[in-house]
């Protein structure tokens, strides 16, 4: 699911405080959300990576419109992994098993993924006055259900997914006993709509999300100082409509806007971004191009009867957030689909 992407622009400016001061308690916990950017809050396909992130009018079963569920004809499983390299020296690696099964009365697909780190050893990315060490995890596990609620002439399609685990921690540690963790857990159940109408030549896709998390941040003083801990609650909004146009046989093209929106204590962010996609089909390969939120990405897809091979290069991810404190960034991502 894609969520807490509006909330990132409180993250950095967040972590940053963390300190024994009490500046500290300006802070907030909200920023567990690092990781989520390649969590399973995010997480979408291979192929919609390199169309630019899209996958509301793409059709694809797993790329994050629950509607498009509803398409699935045969039980299929995917494994991905994303490898992300930042300039600071920051390493993120996220691993990522699905499965998809048709049924009689509609589709499921089951996503499981987690998120780990390495450990970065920084004096210049925190203002603290000592070099701290930066590590964390993200793992979750989600439901996505579709079915087709058009008629025989009108192939719309209509899905609901539902996120009952999504985990993240993220913890600095420094000298002296120094140290600060940050905790997250849903508040209910995060959740997806759908919806997906397929033509002879355009798709038009729409999903709606809403989110609430509860994150509780505590941080341990040097020197056997007393600690401190914060708990708040935080919710995510995202409205993203698209569409996918066939301009020529095997040429597809996609665009889509994400409305995003982050609200709690004290805090109400806004954050929109545009996505578009080019692909091209090439006989058993398709290449693939596109630009999420003004970033390039590329990949190919190498289809072998019932096997997919699939590759997806994307630079600086989020950059405007990521970039002033973490440098630039590369992220190289594989999959391999198996039909039965």
């Amino acid at each position: 699911m894609r969520l807490h992407r509006t909330l990132m622009a409180m993250v950095l400016a967040a972590i940053v405080l963390l300190s024994w001061k009490p500046t500290m308690a300006q802070s907030g916990p909200e920023s567990y959300a690092l990781l989520h950017l390649w969590g399973l809050s995010t997480h979408t396909t291979v192929e919609s990576l390199a169309m630019g992130e899209t996958y509301v009018a793409t059709g694809d079963p797993f790329g994050g419109n629950p509607g498009a569920v509803g398409t699935l004809r045969r039980v299929t499983a995917k494994i991905q992994h994303d490898e992300t390299s930042l300039q600071s020296g920051f390493s993120i690696h996220t691993s990522t098993v699905q499965v998809g099964l048709p049924l009689a009365m509609g589709n499921l697909v089951f996503t499981c993924g987690e998120t780990t780190t390495g450990t970065l050893t920084t004096s210049t990315i925190f203002p603290l006055p000592f070099p701290v060490q930066l590590s964390g995890r993200d793992d979750g596990f989600s439901i996505a259900y579709g079915r087709r609620v058009g008629g025989p002439k009108f192939p719309l399609y209509a899905g609901i997914s539902l996120a009952p685990r999504l985990a993240s921690h993220l913890e600095l540690s420094g000298p002296f006993g120094f140290s600060a963790t940050v905790d997250s857990a849903p508040v209910g159940m995060g959740g997806r709509l759908g919806m997906l109408y397929i033509g002879q030549r355009w798709n038009a896709g729409l999903t709606y999300e809403y989110y609430q998390e509860k994150s509780r941040m505590r941080t341990q003083g040097p020197l056997g100082t007393p600690p401190t801990l914060q708990e708040a609650i935080y919710s995510s909004s995202n409205l993203r409509p698209g569409v996918q146009y066939r301009l020529f046989p095997g040429t597809l093209i996609s665009t889509e806007w994400n409305i995003g929106d982050f609200t709690g204590p004290g805090i109400g962010l806004k954050r929109n971004s545009l996505h578009l996609g080019l692909r091209q089909d090439v006989g058993v390969i398709s290449l693939m191009a596109g630009l999420s939120d003004r970033q390039p990405t590329a990949g190919l897809v190498l289809r072998m009867k019932d096997l997919e091979l699939s590759y997806a290069f994307q630079a600086n991810r989020e950059n405007d957030i990521i970039q002033p404190r973490f440098g630039t960034s590369s992220t190289n991502s594989l999959m391999l689909s198996v039909k039965f």
